[in-house]
């Protein structure tokens, strides 16, 4: 199986793209086992693959992105945007501190221009439910590692959460009517109903 010409194909594809493969099995923090069977590859051959990208003995904690985290504060307008992207749409990790946002490829630019608003050292990466190989990628992730951001994100009232179906709404007594603005228009773009409005565009 592991000889196979359609795994090989596979092996080259995530050799030649080690953000995704970190992503995966770093930052998501998946097993050998568990991208085995998403990726459809022997175990023996993932950890091939993650020993050849020298991520073998890699702890979560070395790989903790960096980001600016003065910008991360409830009176920062861009913060409150993110903050809505992150209620509607955000899984947020308090065991290692980290935010991840998924979603569509639509949304691509918005994650890209967060990224370098807030300086994240790791990259906006793609993600299918193919696990990345044959079928397009049709997601993208950003992730953030950041006490404070869950400290001000707590402040908002958006804490102790994985992505579901559940809002919790901040309160807007401690916003003013652009940063309450701000985290309606992030909580409407984190519900994957628009991302062409040009304000935001602009502004980030």
């Amino acid at each position: 199986m592991a000889y196979s010409k359609n795994n090989k194909e596979k092996i080259q594809f995530y050799l030649n793209n080690p953000d995704f493969v970190v992503h995966e099995y770093i930052v998501q923090n998946k097993t050998t086992a568990q991208l085995a069977e998403e990726w459809d590859l022997p175990k023996s051959t993932v950890y091939n693959i993650t020993k050849k990208l020298g991520l073998v003995g890699t702890k979560l904690a070395e790989k903790i992105t960096y980001c600016n985290e003065n910008k991360f504060s409830i009176n920062d307008e861009i913060f409150c945007y993110l903050a809505g992207l992150v209620s509607a749409d955000g899984y947020i990790d308090d065991k290692n501190h980290r935010v991840m946002l998924r979603m569509n490829v639509d949304a691509k630019e918005i994650l890209e221009k967060l990224h370098d608003y807030f300086e994240v050292s790791n990259p906006v990466v793609p993600y299918s439910g193919t696990g990345g190989y044959t079928q397009g990628y049709t997601m993208y992730d950003l992730t953030i590692s950041s006490k404070k951001l869950l400290e001000e994100l707590k402040k908002l009232n958006i804490y102790g959460r994985k992505k579901d179906l559940l809002v919790r709404f901040p309160d807007m007594t401690k916003l003013t009517d652009i940063q309450q603005e701000m985290y309606m228009r992030g909580l409407w773009d984190g519900d994957g109903t628009s991302y062409t409005n040009k304000r935001i565009t602009d502004i980030l």
